[in-house]
């Protein structure tokens, strides 16, 4: 039920569907967005229950490039307006951690440390 109901509000605000029920480094995600390297959990109130290896999973997506947003169902029917609005700008790439998955590679890194290197005074 979460889940159709998570469905017909990004219908509802014209947001892009997820893949569903998808695997991402060893994990069974609720919604992917792979372009934007985005992960929806949809969080019922068994996941009371699962707080800490719920920690641990999203900090391990995090670690391999993935943002995690849990909805709630509370967020989904109650602050709906406000939740569009978060995915919306999730989406767009315009909130969250805006370096993941953005074509931030090894070279890129190297290449800055370099030049804030090179632009530190001597002595």
């Amino acid at each position: 039920m979460f889940e159709d109901r998570f469905l017909t509000f990004l219908d509802d605000h014209d947001l892009p569907r997820p893949e569903i029920n998808t695997t991402v480094a060893g994990y069974e995600v609720d919604m992917l967005w792979r372009p934007q390297r985005l992960i929806a959990e949809l969080d019922g109130r068994q996941h009371d229950l699962q707080f800490e290896t719920d920690r641990e999973r999203d900090a391990d997506l995090l670690s391999h490039g993935y943002r995690v947003i849990r909805v709630t169902w509370e967020r989904l029917t109650e602050q709906t307006d406000r939740e569009a609005a978060r995915f919306e700008r999730l989406l767009s790439g315009g909130g969250g951690i805006r370096t993941l998955g953005a074509g931030v590679t090894h070279t890129t890194v190297f290449e800055t440390a370099r030049f804030n290197h090179s632009r530190t005074p001597p002595g």
